[in-house]
């Protein structure tokens, strides 16, 4: 369970680093979307990644559970 967390923490450390040096070297520009539209592309890719993880894991469990047999 331990390397769970740890790999956690590297992932997110990662993609702060990622993030940071993005920003540092041109600066976070919405390429001309408004407000609405930056919330609309966040939205939708958070919902997406979190779609795609409950697929992913009622495969891996049913598989798991003997029932794809």
């Amino acid at each position: 369970m331990k390397w769970i967390l740890t790999f956690s923490a590297v992932c997110l450390a990662a993609i702060a680093v990622v993030l940071v040096l993005g920003w540092a070297a041109n600066g976070f520009t919405t390429a001309g979307l408004s407000g609405h539209g930056v919330v609309a592309i966040v939205a939708g890719v958070t919902f997406t990644v979190l779609l795609a993880v409950g697929l992913m894991a009622l495969v891996f469990y049913s598989s798991r559970s003997g029932q794809d047999v």
